[in-house]
């Protein structure tokens, strides 16, 4: 298999409590709005359109520090369930259209 399988990418991100995102530079954020959307708690660098995206677990691009600091404050948030489905709802409930975005 061949080349990047859109569908199967979704279901995986879809399946997902969280991911951690290492970009050095992502103009967009597309993975970081995808996992949000699906209920997951990315851990992403604040890189372009991913520090936009994501809210609540950001680290700073200096350093191994901040990913792990970031890194080691989801499981925290994870054993707190109401705490956990209220990032959750959260990120499912922001609008990345493009209408929506345009208008700000």
């Amino acid at each position: 298999m061949s080349g990047l399988d859109e569908g199967l990418a979704h279901l995986v991100e879809g399946s997902m409590d969280g991911f951690l995102r290492l970009s050095g530079y992502k103009p967009c954020g597309l993975k970081g709005m995808y996992g949000v959307r699906s209920g997951a708690a990315p851990v992403v660098r604040a890189a372009g359109g991913l520090a936009d995206a994501v809210a609540e677990f950001v680290f700073v691009p200096d350093g191994v520090d901040g990913m792990v600091d970031a890194k080691d404050a989801v499981p925290e948030v994870y054993r707190q369930p109401d705490r956990w489905r209220m990032l959750q709802r959260a990120g499912m409930r922001q609008d990345f259209f493009r209408d929506v975005s345009a208008a700000t």
